[in-house]
């Protein structure tokens, strides 16, 4: 998770203009491993197993700059 700068604390913040102007173009990916059970097979074969890959472009809109907490 993403989180905000804080400048009180920190000298070297970036504006929200410069974090947004760095986040065009770039995406977010989201690995998922998932396992699904079958209780007509038996020993391995009850388990199927596979993993699903997302990605999400990080837009500059707010609502999906504040999604994410920056």
């Amino acid at each position: 998770m993403f989180e905000k700068c804080d400048s009180t604390k920190r000298k070297t913040c970036k504006s929200d203009e410069e974090v947004r102007e760095w986040m065009k173009d770039k995406y977010m990916i989201i690995a998922y491993n998932k396992q699904i059970f079958n209780s007509k097979k038996f020993g391995d074969e009850k388990f199927s197993k596979y993993s699903t890959i997302e990605w999400h472009p990080m837009d500059i809109k707010n609502e999906i700059v504040n999604r994410y907490s920056i």
